[in-house]
C-alpha cells in the first residue's frame, strides 16, 4: 500500500510542475478513484509518478478519507466552535474560510462517516456526488492557494512552496494533538482491509454529476455542444451557436450533497469577449455551486434564511469577479439566473437578461425581469400608455437593435441588490432557465408549445435546437421584415421537471 505521505508529495510535485491543474485537480483525483488510476495525471519529475507504482483506486480513496479526518481534526482543534455550534468571531471566521476553504463540506462528511455503519469505501463509491464534493474539498484545503501558491513563478516561489509545506505539516501536528477521531481512523483502515481485494464494486456511473465536474474543472466552456441530465428531474443543454467561436455560457444542475431534494440550477452568460466571457461565466457558476454545496440543511427547510444569504453571496461573487479583473482594461462580467429548490419554496435570483420561466397547466409565465436598456424603455412606454406589459411587448424586445445592452451584470463595481423571486413549489410543473440565446430566437408561445409536446428528458435539447435552427421573424409598421438569425449567440437551457 502506498503511504499517504507519498501520495501527498506526488500531488504536490505534480501541481508544482503543472500549475494549470490547480483548479481541476479535485476532479482529476475523483476520476482516478471512480474509473481507475491514470498515472499520466501525476508528473514524472523527481520520481513522483514512479513512487506511485502500485497505487490503487481504493488506496487513493483511503488517502482522501484519512486526509478529511485529519483536516477536520485540525479545524476542531483551532476552532472548536464549529463542532459546538457556538459563535465564532469575525476575524476567526475569515481565517477559517481562508485556511480551510470548503470546511463545511469536510465537517458534514466527517460527521456522516461517524454515523455511517456500512463500509465507507462502498458508501462513497455508491454515492459519487458526495464523493466528488469530499475529494474536491480535501484537495482544495491540502493544497490551499493561500498557503501553497504554486502558480506564482517568481522570486517568492520557493518561499511559498516552503510555507505551503509548513502549513500542511501544521495540519498533521494539530490532528495528532487532537486524538478525538482515532476510532474513525481505525474504521477507515478496517473498511479498507475488507475492500482492497474486491475488484468489482457496483458503481452507478450515470449518477455522477458530469455537469458539476465540468464546471469545477473548467472544461464545460471548451465544448461546442453539451447535454446533461441528473436524477430524472434536472436537465441542461448548451450549444455554441452558429456565429460564435467561444462558448461564453455556463450552466449548473446539481443536488445538495446531504439532501437530493435540495437543488440548484443556474445559467450564466459571460461578457467581455473571448476568454474573458468564458472565465466570467465559469467563475460565477463555479463559485455559486461551491457555496451551495456548503449550505446547512436548515436553508432547505426555511427560505427566509436562504434568500438573504443567496442575495449576499451573489453580491460577493460579483465583487470578487470585479477585483479579479479590475486591473485589466477589459469589461468583464456575466449575467446570472439561478433557482434553488427548497422544501416548499423555490428561490430565484436574476442579474442581467438571462431569464426564468415557470410552466404549469399549459401556461408559461416569465418570472424574472430583464435588466436591460430595452426592457427599461418598454416599461416606461407601457407606463405612459397606462396599461400592463404583455407578452407581445416582451417578444418584440428581441428585434430591437439595442437588445444586447444590459444594465446590470455580475462583475460590475458595487452590484446593486439582485432580483429575488419566491415561488411556491406547487405552483409550477417545470422551471426553465435560459440565456438570451434562447429567448432572442424563441417567443413565449414557441417555448410553451415545446414544453407541452416534449418529454422531460428531451425538453432542453429541443429548445436549444429550435433556437439554433429557426430564425425569428417580425414585420415593422411599414411591412418590412425584421429577422434575428438562428444560432446568433451561445445558447443554453436548463430545466427542473417536478415529478
Amino acid at each position: 500500500m502506498i503511504s499517504n505521505d507519498t501520495i501527498d508529495k506526488a500531488i504536490a510535485e505534480t501541481l508544482t510542475y503543472h500549475p494549470d491543474y490547480c483548479k481541476e485537480y479535485g476532479a482529476i483525483i475523483n476520476e482516478c478513484i471512480i474509473e481507475g488510476i491514470n498515472f499520466r495525471y501525476f508528473t514524472k519529475k523527481n520520481g513522483a509518478r514512479q513512487s506511485l507504482r502500485g497505487l490503487t483506486a481504493d488506496n487513493l480513496l483511503k488517502y482522501i478519507l484519512e486526509e478529511a479526518v485529519t483536516i477536520y481534526s485540525a479545524m476542531t482543534e483551532l476552532y472548536p466552535q464549529i463542532v459546538q455550534n457556538g459563535k465564532i468571531g469575525y476575524h476567526d471566521y475569515q481565517r477559517l474560510q481562508n485556511n480551510f476553504p470548503n470546511w463545511k463540506v469536510i465537517r458534514e462528511e466527517v460527521e456522516k462517516m461517524i454515523q455511517t455503519k456500512s463500509n465507507l469505501f462502498n458508501f462513497y463509491r455508491l454515492n459519487p456526488n458526495r464523493l466528488f464534493s469530499l475529494v474536491d474539498a480535501v484537495i482544495k484545503i491540502r493544497f490551499n492557494s493561500n498557503f501553497y501558491p504554486l502558480y506564482k513563478q517568481d522570486e517568492e516561489f520557493f518561499d511559498a512552496i516552503y510555507t505551503g509545506q509548513q502549513f500542511r505539516r501544521k495540519i498533521s501536528d494539530l490532528s495528532i494533538r487532537n486524538r478525538t477521531y482515532d476510532n474513525l481512523y481505525d474504521k477507515i483502515n478496517a473498511d479498507y482491509q475488507k475492500v482492497k481485494n474486491i475488484s468489482n464494486v457496483n458503481i452507478n456511473f450515470h449518477s455522477v454529476n458530469r455537469c458539476l465536474v465540468e464546471v469545477l474543472d473548467g472544461s464545460q466552456i471548451k465544448h461546442n455542444h453539451r447535454e446533461y441530465a441528473l436524477d430524472g428531474e434536472l436537465f441542461a443543454t448548451q450549444d455554441i451557436g452558429r456565429r460564435r467561436n467561444n462558448q461564453e455560457d455556463s450552466t449548473i444542475i446539481m443536488t445538495h450533497p446531504q439532501n437530493p431534494a435540495f437543488k440548484l440550477i443556474a445559467v450564466a452568460d459571460g461578457m467581455g469577449g473571448g476568454e474573458y466571457g468564458e472565465k466570467a461565466s465559469n467563475y460565477t457558476i463555479a463559485a455559486l455551486s461551491d457555496w451551495f454545496q456548503s449550505l446547512p440543511l436548515s436553508y432547505y427547510e426555511d427560505y427566509e434564511l436562504l434568500y438573504p444569504a443567496l442575495r449576499q453571496e451573489v453580491q460577493k461573487i460579483s465583487d470578487q469577479l470585479y477585483y479579479q479583473y479590475s486591473r485589466t482594461n477589459k469589461t468583464v462580467g456575466s449575467t446570472l439566473v439561478g433557482a434553488i429548490v427548497g422544501r416548499d419554496v423555490t428561490t430565484i435570483v436574476n442579474v442581467g437578461d438571462s431569464r426564468a420561466y415557470a410552466y404549469a397547466n399549459n401556461s408559461l409565465n416569465l418570472i424574472t425581469e430583464d435588466e436591460s436598456l430595452v426592457w427599461s424603455n418598454m416599461q416606461n412606454r407601457v407606463k405612459q400608455e397606462k396599461r400592463n406589459i404583455t407578452y407581445r411587448d416582451i417578444n418584440n424586445l428581441r428585434f430591437d437593435p439595442n437588445n444586447n445592452q444590459i444594465s446590470r451584470a455580475i462583475g460590475m463595481p458595487s452590484l446593486p441588490t439582485p432580483q429575488i423571486r419566491l415561488i411556491p413549489n406547487n405552483e409550477y410543473e417545470t422551471l426553465l432557465l435560459f440565456s438570451d440565446g434562447v429567448h432572442d430566437l424563441l417567443s413565449t408561445e414557441d417555448i410553451k408549445v415545446i414544453a407541452q409536446t416534449t418529454s422531460p428528458k428531451d425538453l432542453t435539447n429541443t429548445i436549444v435546437n429550435a433556437a439554433i435552427n429557426k430564425n425569428a421573424i417580425a414585420y415593422d409598421e411599414y411591412g418590412r421584415k425584421i429577422e434575428v438569425s438562428a444560432g446568433k449567440d451561445n445558447t443554453t437551457a436548463a430545466a427542473y421537471v417536478r415529478r
